[in-house]
């Protein structure tokens, strides 16, 4: 995740290590024409979310541990590629 949001700071953080690390490996090897690029393709529409059952499941774990929820439609997910947490 390039922005920050909220409940999502591990994601973040993961996101964050993981171009840190490719900046970094990128300055080390820069004498050597060594070019790292990572590629940040946005929110991805796999389905995962589209069964009524894994909806519950997740609307059910957002309750249980006081967070928001939200599933994004395929329009939002297009319109706001950046967003890359569906819930």
């Amino acid at each position: 995740a390039i922005r920050g949001y909220s409940y999502g700071g591990t994601h973040c953080a993961a996101k964050g290590a993981i171009d840190r690390y490719a900046n970094s490996a990128m300055l080390g090897n820069y004498k050597d024409n060594l070019f790292i690029t990572t590629i940040r393709p946005g929110g991805i529409d796999t389905g995962m979310y589209d069964s009524k059952s894994v909806q519950e499941a997740v609307k059910d774990i957002a309750e249980e541990y006081n967070c928001p929820y939200t599933f994004y439609h395929k329009d939002f997910l297009h319109e706001y590629p950046y967003v890359s947490l569906l819930l």
